[in-house]
Formats: C-alpha cells, structure tokens, sequence
C-alpha cells in the first residue's frame, strides 16, 4: 500500500503540475487575437555583437523583410515593396509604455541568440531564419521601480541567455519604461528606416536592374 501511494501521489502531482505549466506557457505564447492586435509591434533582431531595435509606425504594423536584400545599407533586408514598412522606426534604445502591451518580434541575423528581459520574466531564443514571439504587458515605469527598490541607479536591462562568442557581453542594453504620453513623445522622434540612404540605394539598384534587362532585350 504504501509503495502505491509513493508511486501514484507523486504521478498525480507532477500530471496537474505538467498540465497546469503547460496551459500557463501556451496562454502566454499563444494570446488571442484581440490581444495580439492591440498590441505594440516591436521587432528585435540579434547579431554578433548587437541588438537590432525596430518599431511600428503609425500603422503599427511591421514590414516584411527577406534576407536576400540585405545590403550594407539595408542591415535587416527589409522588403520596401511592402508600404507597411515605410513608417517603421529603427531606434538605438529600448523604450515601452507602461500598461501596454508588447509584442516583440524576435529574430537573428547569424546565430543563436536569446532575448531575456529578466526583470519582465521574458526569454525566448533568437533563431536564425525562424521568428518567435513573445507578449508582455510592462507594470511599472523605470521611474517606479526605482523608488519602489529604493535604487535611483536601477534599470531594466535586455540581456543575451546564450554565449554567443567573444563579444557576448556587448549584448545588454538598457530598457526604459515611461507613461504612454512620454512613450508617443519618444517614438515621433525616432528616425524612419526607409531614409534618404536606403531610397538612393533602391534607386540605383532599379537603374541597374533596367539597364541589364535592356542589354538583355537588345542582345536577343
């Protein structure tokens, strides 16, 4: 009798622990439509040694990207074909409004990275060639969380989880977060991706594009 209660009471245990961390992390991975539309895009991408920040404009909607344009100008081989990506931002700092909710898009331009806000229980690898999601809503500004821990030097931090070479330790970058109102004063300001060097980059590319084709069409 008591070998079956040491066998079943642990079986019953770690079954309703399973099921209850599994209903737990597909909630959290897996947020509903409405929420996930309510949402704030934000796309991180990871390479040695760096993170990319890139925010949704006006539209809140991020533009497609292939790696198959990526060009020493276009660092994350945006499509620009697709208008949605004519408002977004590239921002050299992570900024979040309290009470909103994000969802960060995470990617990687080499090799495996991963993106772990410690302090937001958040961590979800960065793999190349795949994209994953996670969604966080922030509770307390930076502001907050410094007077409620009593450390005026305190701050949110975005780490790599994954040794990632001889420059691991370059990936950790500050992450603030503000009211809304100082959120949307933040972001207006940020630059556009699709800049004057990325547009006479196009350009050329199209002109080059025009000529072979012309050169082609005379040839046969």
């Amino acid at each position: 009798a008591i070998e079956r209660a040491w066998t079943i009471v642990p079986a019953i245990v770690l079954t309703v622990l399973v099921v209850f961390g599994f209903t737990t992390w597909r909630n959290i991975t897996n947020p509903s439509e409405e929420a996930i539309k309510g949402a704030i895009n934000l796309e991180v991408t990871g390479e040695q040694f760096k993170w990319n920040i890139r925010y949704s404009g006006a539209d809140n909607a991020l533009g497609k990207k292939k790696y198959t344009l990526t060009t020493p100008t276009n660092g994350l081989g945006i499509d620009f074909t697709d208008k949605a990506s004519w408002d977004d931002k590239l921002a050299g700092e992570i900024v979040l409004p309290k009470g909103r909710a994000i969802r960060v898009t995470i990617n990687s331009k080499d090799i495996l990275h991963s993106f772990y806000l410690p302090d937001f229980r958040v961590q979800m690898n960065a793999v190349p060639g795949m994209a994953t999601y996670f969604q966080f809503t922030p509770r307390l500004t930076t502001k907050e969380v410094r007077n409620q821990r009593n450390d005026q030097a305190y701050n949110y931090i975005l780490l790599c989880a994954k040794i990632c070479g001889a420059g691991h330790y370059n990936m950790q970058y500050k992450v603030t977060v503000v009211e809304p109102k100082e959120y949307e004063e933040w972001l207006v300001k940020q630059a556009l991706y699709y800049n004057d060097d990325v547009k006479k980059e196009l350009q050329s590319a199209q002109k080059s594009a025009t000529a072979v084709n012309n050169k082609l069409a005379i040839n046969n």
